[in-house]
């Protein structure tokens, strides 16, 4: 077997090439590998691949033919006309490697390399900055990502030996016939999926947490037209609110005054306009709903260490002393949810969280820390230790504009979402 790697700042593919024989596989390679070669050796008629190419409209025809000619082998090897041509930008610099070991740490580097293409000294200098940021956190932490290009569901692929993790329970107890999304399908979600979270807690945390947190995303989800399944929502009526979008794009929104109110001057009310969601529950259920994300990507050891967090999440427990959230209006809206996740190394200092995770939903962005790991030194819901931990991620703290707060409440209230207008000029 053969494994192609393509690393673009855009997206990063790898594709697989077998045949039937060691000899048939040989053969495949070199066509897969053949439009991508830049020159010949003139002496021992070798071709010569170069690590960084360009997407430019000469390689994406001789990827055409190619494709064409060698379908039949393997029906992914279309993926390559999709990559170069719908998923790659023209003319975009990326780097191809085959059937090398290339580490975390050498793909920050070869994607860096790609920002570097055409950059003035400015830029390649915040660059190299990003490059010591990583290398920085990976000496503490394992990374790992999870969006729209994950692959494979989490957890174990066998129902009949799949465990919950998050009540424990497993078949005839209870069943796994549903697709489980470990983000709210709602948000957008459609390939982060936990194998080993049963129909009960699905529904369950879908009922109340999940449905709790999706609500305060009823005008985002309306206006970047976040896809769900039952395709894109065009209405939402909260509290005091309905807002829908007709077919041309145009927003209507519709405010219900309650009787403590005052009709405001109509200039003020267009600059900002406080909404309330249909839902009344407690503050905690925001941090409950990103924990509840979290915990379904973490690994099988990992989750060990977790066991009070879990209770936490079916409330078999309360816990009061939770850490901050951190919370970025992010400029690029993404249409589906990703999910960053730190997991600090065995050997690594203990004075930072054990498990943190940046969350990034449409056009918000979450830095949570998932509390009440048994490899934590302390609870980080103290000022000084949330501090110590928001230092060292600089990745974070070098941009402005985060906001920090609390999400510890027990009572049930009805949030409130604050709409900002601004009339363009």
């Amino acid at each position: 077997m053969s494994r192609f790697i393509f690393i673009a700042n855009s997206k990063s593919f790898e594709l697989e090439i077998t045949g039937s024989t060691e000899e048939e596989t040989t053969v495949n390679t070199y066509w897969v590998l053949s439009p991508f070669v830049t020159s010949m050796n003139q002496e021992t008629g070798a071709a010569q691949v170069a690590y960084y190419q360009q997407n430019t409209e000469e390689l994406r025809e001789r990827v055409r033919d190619i494709v064409t000619q060698i379908k039949h082998l393997n029906p992914r090897i279309n993926r390559l006309t999709d990559y170069f041509e719908k998923e790659l930008t023209p003319n975009e610099w990326f780097f191809l490697s085959v059937d090398e070991a290339l580490h975390p740490e050498d793909t920050d580097k070869i994607l860096a390399e790609l920002m570097k293409i055409g950059a003035d000294e400015k830029m390649e200098k915040q660059i190299n900055g990003t490059i010591e940021i990583l290398h920085k956190i990976r000496e503490v932490y394992d990374i790992y990502t999870f969006g729209e290009y994950t692959k494979a569901c989490i957890g174990e692929p066998d129902k009949n030996k799949r465990v919950c993790r998050y009540c424990h329970r497993s078949m005839p107890e209870v069943s796994f016939k549903k697709t489980a999304h470990t983000i709210s399908e709602a948000l957008g979600n459609k390939h982060i999926k936990t194998n080993d979270e049963c129909d009960e807690c699905n529904q369950s945390f879908g009922d109340t947490i999940e449905q709790d947190f999706l609500s305060l995303f009823d005008v985002p989800r309306l206006i970047f037209g976040i896809k769900n399944k039952e395709g894109y929502p065009h209405k939402f009526i909260g509290d005091n609110y309905s807002i829908e979008k007709d077919a041309n794009g145009n927003l209507k929104i519709g405010y219900r005054m309650k009787d403590s109110e005052t009709i405001p001057q109509i200039d003020n009310f267009l600059q900002k306009v406080m909404l309330t969601p249909h839902r009344s529950f407690p503050e905690q259920n925001i941090y409950k709903a990103l924990c509840k994300y979290i915990f379904g990507v973490l690994d099988n050891n990992t989750i060990l260490n977790f066991e009070r967090t879990r209770k936490w999440l079916n409330g078999e427990n309360k816990e009061v002393a939770l850490p901050q959230i951190a919370r970025f209006y992010h400029p690029e809206v993404v249409a589906h949810p990703h999910i960053t996740l730190y997991v600090r190394k065995k050997d690594a200092r203990r004075d930072l969280p054990h498990v943190v995770a940046e969350i990034r939903i449409i056009n918000l962005a979450f830095v949570v820390i998932l509390p009440l790991s048994e490899q934590d030194i302390c609870t980080y819901n103290e000022v000084q230790d949330y501090q110590r931990f928001w230092d060292f991620f600089d990745v974070y703290n070098k941009v402005a504009g985060w906001q920090f707060s609390y999400c510890n409440g027990l009572e049930s209230k009805h949030p409130t979402v604050l709409i900002k207008f601004t009339e363009n000029k």
